[in-house]
């Protein structure tokens, strides 16, 4: 349901947004601000008025004009699954980033607020000899604007992380249960009551298999799409081995809850550089 959910709200224009080319220049700043603009009308929920603000593009006049009524058309159909899947709009679409690949690309993303959830918006932007065109425009569940954030882990005394940390400690006791129980207390989401039961069965033979877990966990890396959506990375070692665990959480209309989690035994994919100088450990 969430990769059909998803492919529902994604929509690719790479050779389909254009332009009327002219000789004068457009900057990289007055395409931002048209997006920014393009993005109020969004937040106001004015469809209409936010597909007719986004920069041109990079082909024809006749492409421009057939993108944009089909494109129109996706996203006030994709209205009824938006408001099932995530709640009411709060009102909020959000600056989040830009990134760069070289001279010639630009991503900008920006999150949409809802109750329950949030989408995350990007556009992509080519430089075309001196001007600016917007050659893409994507929007995903929130999920697909994470990016590592080291500052969210200093914040040691937030209201997600203390969330976040009760959640890992209950994990790091083989306290499934109670884990779930406090995730479902402070989220709008329903769990699977079959994953769970599996998940308790597969960690207690872990344990009976002299595999239990050691009562510690320790964040390694977090992740954030702006200020209202936040995901932790946490180790829980084992005797012989360890666990993964990600705890995201949103801030939507009822304040910071919890909005997902998973857990593995694969290696880390969270490392940190080592020092040249630092101790080898033998």
């Amino acid at each position: 349901m969430k990769s059909i959910f998803r492919l529902l709200l994604c929509f690719h224009f790479l050779s389909a947004i254009c332009f009327a080319s002219t000789p004068s220049e457009v900057s990289y700043e007055k395409v931002k601000k048209q997006l920014s603009i393009a993005c109020d009308w969004l937040a106001k929920g004015e469809i209409e008025k936010f597909v007719e603000s986004l920069p041109a593009g990079t082909h024809s006049v006749e492409a421009d004009s057939e993108f944009r009524t089909k494109f129109q058309g996706i996203l006030q159909n994709q209205k009824a699954n938006i408001v099932e899947r995530y709640g009411i709009s709060l009102g909020d679409v959000s600056y989040v980033r830009e990134e760069a690949s070289g001279a010639y690309w630009r991503k900008i993303g920006y999150l949409q607020r809802f109750a329950k959830g949030a989408c995350y918006w990007y556009f992509l932007l080519y430089r075309v000899e001196d001007q600016w065109r917007l050659t893409k425009v994507q929007f995903d569940p929130v999920e697909a604007g994470f990016t590592n954030e080291p500052n969210a882990i200093s914040a040691k005394d937030s209201e997600p992380m203390k969330l976040a940390d009760k959640f890992a400690e209950l994990f790091a006791k083989d306290a499934i249960s109670e884990a779930i129980e406090t995730f479902q207390s402070s989220s709008e989401l329903k769990i699977d009551e079959t994953a769970v039961k599996k998940l308790d069965l597969t960690m207690k033979l872990d344990t009976l298999n002299g595999n239990p877990t050691r009562n510690e966990f320790e964040i390694v890396q977090a992740e954030t799409v702006g200020p209202n959506a936040v995901r932790y990375h946490y180790i829980i070692p084992r005797l012989k081995s360890a666990s993964q665990l990600q705890v995201t959480l949103y801030n939507g209309e009822r304040g910071w809850q919890f909005y997902g989690w998973s857990v593995t035994n694969d290696a880390p994919k969270a490392y940190t550089v080592m020092s040249t100088n630092a101790p080898l450990v033998r």
